[in-house]
């Protein structure tokens, strides 16, 4: 008789507890607790205020946790390195984490949670941004993600430089993607391209030049594209499912969102627009949303625009854009409301109040600092017809008041 004997043999996951009070390498086990550098299947707690942990190789780990609700920074460096994650990364508000150089790398379960930063170099494999998490994206240099498989639940915050995909990069967007810059998103490493999906909402705002989605990124939308300010160009193929939604922003001289489209829309959606700001249009402004080459249908079955009850609008389907126009002023907004004052510059201060309330004027008065508040009220002239005037500022006057009145 013989028996044969099978061993099987697992390799434990640990925790392990940076323990030095100062900054050091990640692979010198003297700064951990037990004495081993944390690995594979292990999770890493840095949570010792003010300190750098730095990567000092290449670098695979169960899970991350970095920081904690207190107070002090800890931060964690990737120094050049790659970083690879079999599991969740933690940036709890002390800790700090920028992907500035080397690499991080998603294997499996690669959650990201909390505020994450990245300034340069490239992410790649699977990586989840959690619900209620925040990635950064800054600084003018390229962002390369590559082949990377990114899903967002949080709020991706898109403020400068390139972002350069291809090479297979697919991205499902169910949150936020807020594109606060004028920059590109490439199919940069070529075949089989780059895929972006949009559940979410894919939004545009503070600056009024144009992100471009080039040729190569192909962009399926069945969630809502919001230009708030500035242009969302899709340069490349795109599919705008049926359900879609639009919102456009107007702010007049501060800036108006629109979509240009590289091809013909043909899709029935929703438009949704919004006034910025104390923008208020006048009769006869007309503004360009979405250009295309051609349309076919109703695009917009289901509207709702600004100020209901106090401007007119028109929609236009013209042969290469679809327009929104002021046809009348039709009411003065009679409720009271608050006047609004900031400085404007070093001599000026400008107030303001909402357009649904022009026809309001507002009164001036002037008095010595002993006196305060009287009934001297004096009519600015043209307040009536406007929602804003400048005042100069004048340090003499001891006191000034101001109010809305109506009629």
């Amino acid at each position: 008789m013989a028996f044969l004997f099978v061993a099987s043999f697992s390799i434990r996951a640990a925790t392990i507890n940076w323990t030095n009070a100062a900054s050091g390498g990640w692979g010198t086990a003297a700064n951990w607790n037990p004495n081993s550098v944390p690995s594979t299947n292990d999770t890493a707690i840095i949570t010792n205020a003010g300190v750098t942990v730095s990567l000092n190789g290449a670098t695979t780990i169960g899970a991350i946790i970095l920081g904690t609700n207190g107070a002090g920074t800890v931060m964690l460096s990737l120094a050049g390195w790659t970083l690879a994650l079999n599991g969740p990364l933690t940036v709890n508000p002390s800790g700090s984490f920028t992907v500035d150089s080397g690499a991080l790398v998603g294997n499996t379960n690669a959650v990201l949670s909390g505020t994450i930063g990245w300034s340069a170099a490239n992410l790649g494999g699977n990586l989840t941004l959690a619900s209620g998490s925040t990635l950064n994206i800054t600084t003018g240099n390229n962002h390369f993600i590559g082949g990377c498989i990114f899903t967002n639940s949080g709020t991706v915050n898109w403020s400068d430089g390139q972002l350069l995909a291809g090479g297979g990069a697919a991205f499902y967007n169910y949150g936020l993607w807020n594109a606060q810059d004028d920059q590109n998103f490439l199919n940069y490493s070529g075949d089989p391209g780059t895929v972006f999906n949009n559940f979410g909402t894919f939004r545009k705002e503070l600056t009024s030049g144009t992100t471009t989605i080039f040729s190569g990124v192909t962009l399926n939308n069945s969630g809502k594209l919001d230009a708030q300010d500035g242009n969302i160009a899709l340069q490349g193929a795109y599919t705008l499912a049926n359900g879609t939604k639009m919102s456009f922003g107007l702010g007049g001289p501060a800036g108006n969102g629109s979509i240009s489209l590289s091809g013909a829309a043909s899709f029935t959606g929703s438009l949704s627009a919004n006034l910025n700001g104390f923008f208020w249009p006048g009769v006869g402004s007309s503004f360009n949303l979405l250009n295309y080459t051609s349309e076919s249908g109703l695009l917009f079955t289901n509207t709702t625009l600004p100020a209901p009850g106090y401007i007119t609008w028109q929609t236009n389907y013209n042969a290469t854009a679809f327009a929104l126009s002021v046809v009348a002023h039709t009411a003065t907004n009679t409720v009271s409301t608050n006047l609004h004052v900031s400085a404007l510059n070093g001599s000026n201060i400008l107030l303001q109040w909402p357009g649904d309330h022009i026809g309001w004027t507002i009164q001036a008065q002037t008095n010595p600092v002993t006196v305060g508040l009287s009934i001297n009220w004096a009519t600015l002239p043209g307040s009536s017809l406007t929602n804003q005037i400048v005042m100069p500022i004048d340090k003499t006057n001891g006191s000034v008041f101001f109010r809305m009145i109506y009629p």
